[in-house]
C-alpha cells in the first residue's frame, strides 16, 4: 500500500542542515541539535519535538556546530553527540574547526564528557549496539572545509579507517580492517539482528593533471559489524551516495535510508507526493508514535535551499507498507519502494551553491491508497530515493 503526503504548518526551528536528530525512548521526544542555518552560521540549539510540536528546550551547551552525528543510549536514558565541524563564515575571520568532544543530554541539561578517544572529525556516524552495550563510530573527516584552500590538498579528507567503541567509561579500537576509510556514510543499531548496518559515503581523491582538485568518490555498500569484525553483506542496493539518513524502524524490523548526494548525478529528486531532494537531513523513528521523523536538509535548485520543514509518514517515511515482503531474518537485501523523478545534472558539492532559508514549516501526514499491481511504477532512467533493509 502507498502513501501521499498532505501538509500542515506549525511553529518549527529554523531551516538547517548537517544537524543531528535521535528518539528518546524513556522521554518518547524526539531531540534535535545544531545544524548549519544561512548565510553559512552553525547553531547549537537543542530542541524537541513531542508529536504535536517543537519546544526550544536549550540554546545553549556544545559549541555550534553542523556534520554532528548522535545516538541514544538506553542504558544512560541520554542522548550523546560527538564531532562535527564549525564552518567558515564569508562574512567571517572566525577559523573553521573540527571537534572530538562528545557530549551528553539527559532532558534538562548537556554534560560534557571526557573526550579523550577518537580525533576531531565531521560526518562520521554513531550507532549504540544495545546488546553489547557500546556506542560504535566510524568513519568521518578529519578537516573542515575551506572557502579559499592554500592547496587543493586543503580540502582533502582523510578519514580514519579504525572502528572505535565506547563502553561507557572510555574509547578504544576495536577493530582497522573492514570498510574502507570514508565520510559521509550513515550506521544504525539493527536490535532485530544484533548487527550495526553500515551503509555508503564517500572518500577524497586528487584528479590528475596540471591543475589536481579534490572529487569525491561515492561508495554503496553495504557493511554489517557483530562487534568482533566487519561482513560485507551487499553490494547492489540503493545508489552509492553521501550525506543521506537512515533510521531503524523497530516495530517493523527495517531500515528506512532517505536521500543523499548520489555519484555524478547531483541530488535525488524525490517523488511528488513526498519529501523533496534533500541531504543533510536529520531522520529518527518516533517509537510511542510508530513513524519515521525527517527535519531540515538541503536541497539543489537554481539556488541551494535549506529546509525547514518536519514530515511524518506513517508506518516509515517513504516505505510503502511491506507487511507482506519477506520475513525480517530471511533476507539481506535492500528493496526500493519509491520511484522518483530524473536526476538532475551533476554538481561538485554544496559549498558552490547560493542557498537561502525556506520560510514555512510543514507537517506532512500519510494517507493510504492503492499501488498499481506491480507495486510501483518506475520510468527508465529513475532511481530510488526511499529504500529499506529487511535483517
Amino acid at each position: 500500500m502507498a502513501g501521499h503526503w498532505t501538509e500542515v504548518k506549525i511553529p518549527k526551528p529554523g531551516g538547517r542542515w548537517g544537524h543531528s536528530m535521535a528518539y528518546d525512548a524513556m522521554r518518547e521526544r524526539i531531540v534535535l541539535f545544531g545544524g548549519n542555518a544561512e548565510p553559512q552560521v552553525d547553531l547549537n540549539e537543542t530542541w524537541e519535538w513531542d508529536g504535536k510540536a517543537w519546544t526550544l528546550v536549550a540554546g545553549f551547551g556544545p559549541q555550534p556546530r553542523s556534520s554532528v552525528s548522535s545516538v541514544y543510549i538506553p542504558d544512560r536514558g541520554s542522548i550523546l553527540i560527538f564531532g562535527g565541524e564549525f564552518s567558515q563564515n564569508v562574512s567571517s575571520k572566525a577559523i573553521p574547526k573540527v571537534f572530538a568532544d562528545p557530549w551528553e543530554w539527559n532532558g534538562k541539561g548537556w554534560k560534557e564528557l571526557p573526550d579523550f578517544g577518537p580525533a576531531p572529525r565531521r560526518l562520521s556516524s554513531l550507532a549504540y549496539d544495545t546488546a553489547r552495550k557500546r556506542l560504535v563510530l566510524f568513519g568521518g573527516s578529519d578537516r573542515p572545509v575551506l572557502l579559499n584552500p592554500k592547496t587543493p590538498k586543503d580540502n582533502l579528507a582523510e578519514p580514519d579507517p579504525r572502528t572505535w567503541e565506547w563502553d561507557g567509561r572510555g574509547w578504544a579500537v576495536c577493530a582497522t580492517n573492514g570498510p574502507r576509510a570514508r565520510y559521509g556514510h550513515s550506521m544504525v543499531f539493527d536490535a532485530g539482528r544484533g548487527r550495526v548496518v553500515l551503509f555508503g559515503g564517500g572518500y577524497d581523491e586528487l584528479t590528475k593533471g596540471k591543475d589536481p582538485q579534490p572529487i569525491t568518490r561515492y561508495l554503496g555498500d553495504t557493511w554489517e559489524w557483530d562487534g568482533q569484525a566487519w561482513t560485507q553483506v551487499s553490494d547492489i542496493g540503493p545508489q552509492p551516495r553521501t550525506m543521506h539518513s537512515m533510521a531503524y524502524d523497530c516495530d517493523r524490523g527495517r531500515i528506512v535510508l532517505f536521500a543523499g548526494e548520489i555519484s555524478g548525478s547531483g541530488w535525488m529528486q524525490g517523488a511528488n507526493s513526498g519529501p523533496g531532494n534533500w541531504a543533510l537531513t536529520g531522520l529518527a523513528y518516533d517509537k510511542a508514535r510508530k513513524q519515521t521523523v525527517l527535519f531540515g536538509g538541503v536541497s539543489q535548485g537554481v539556488a541551494s535551499t535549506v529546509g525547514s520543514g518536519i514530515r511524518e509518514r506513517r508506518p516509515a517515511l517513504g516505505v510503502i507498507d511491506i507487511g507482506t515482503a519477506v520475513p525480517l531474518r530471511r533476507c539481506r537485501a535492500w528493496q526500493q519502494f519509491l520511484p522518483l523523478h530524473s536526476l538532475r545534472r551533476p554538481n561538485r558539492g554544496l559549498r558552490r551553491f547560493r542557498r537561502t532559508t525556506r520560510s514555512r514549516i510543514t507537517l506532512l501526514r500519510l494517507k493510504s491508497r492503492r499501488r498499481s499491481r506491480h507495486g510501483h511504477n518506475r520510468r527508465s532512467g529513475e532511481a530510488g530515493e526511499i529504500s529499506a533493509q529487511p535483517g
